[in-house]
């Protein structure tokens, strides 16, 4: 439920551009819908604000609204997405929470940014743990991770396996063109990244476990990383479920840099969905 005060003056003209392939909702994401207090970020060179009251004492609040992704989804007439990435400054723990409890994960890859960093005992926090775990349990596995674990990419096994019976990607652009306003851009096959970015940390199916061993291989060939060259900001992405006419993206948390959804669009034809609510998008609105 963390989320961005420039966002909207950074995503609306970018948005207009691929109107058709693009949509911006003014909200924010939480467990339960209806409207929550923020705190804005003390120093004004930062973009993304906190859920309820932190900081100094002289910290600006703000009133915003928030609903739950099935509310999102029941309103755009979704069922499943195939692509969900949630940066939502340490709230993802409260929404996945609640994920785990429903046993409701509609979408094939789910891509998180965890904050496990403020937590006194870091990735051992047993919340963390348990979150992960709860996510293992659902059917995904990790299969990227960038910065010590912070960022990672999970994936349904059971849709993967279906996935890869398919016999044909779907299809690439020639060109790639950084024609927008968040800087260079990047898109390398994650077989080429680390010439460029970190190292990835991945969790391997264990020696001798060949339950659908085929669809859990870490296939780097088939992931590619997409995002920002100037700030090393973007995601890594499995495109062996990218085979179908219809693809739908949600990108929660947008921030100064939606480089990846944008690429998303570009590269493989996806709808996005963005989401993030700011005192300008609310008055627009």
């Amino acid at each position: 439920k963390s989320f961005c005060p420039k966002s909207i003056r950074y995503v609306t003209p970018i948005v207009a551009k691929y109107s058709d392939k693009m949509t911006f909702t003014p909200e924010g994401l939480a467990a339960q819908a209806g409207t929550l207090t923020f705190t804005l970020p003390s120093n004004p060179k930062h973009v993304s604000m906190r859920a309820g009251v932190h900081s100094s004492n002289d910290a600006k609040v703000l009133s915003l609204k928030v609903s739950t992704l099935r509310d999102f989804m029941e309103r755009f007439g979704h069922t499943y997405i195939d692509v969900l990435k949630i940066d939502i400054e340490g709230s993802e723990y409260e929404v996945l929470e609640q994920m785990i409890e429903e046993d409701w994960f509609p979408m094939t890859q789910l891509l998180v940014e965890f904050h496990q960093r403020w937590f006194k005992d870091g990735k051992k926090d047993p919340r963390h743990q348990k979150v992960m775990q709860g996510i293992k349990n659902a059917g995904f596995k990790a299969i990227a991770s960038r910065h010590h674990g912070q960022e990672i990419t999970f994936i349904k096994v059971a849709d993967l396996a279906q996935c890869v019976q398919a016999k044909e990607q779907a299809s690439v652009p020639s060109s790639f063109a950084d024609d927008i306003e968040e800087g260079p851009q990047v898109s390398v096959p994650v077989a080429e990244e680390s010439a460029v970015f970190n190292s990835f940390d991945i969790e391997r199916e264990p020696r001798g476990d060949s339950h659908m061993s085929k669809a859990v291989a870490v296939d780097r060939t088939a992931q590619v990383y997409m995002g920002n060259a100037a700030t090393n900001t973007g995601w890594t992405v499995d495109t062996r479920c990218f085979n179908k006419e219809s693809l739908i993206g949600y990108g929660i948390g947008c921030g100064e840099n939606i480089s990846w959804d944008v690429g998303m669009v570009k590269r493989y034809g996806f709808d996005m969905f963005l989401f993030d609510p700011t005192p300008k998008s609310i008055r627009y609105v």
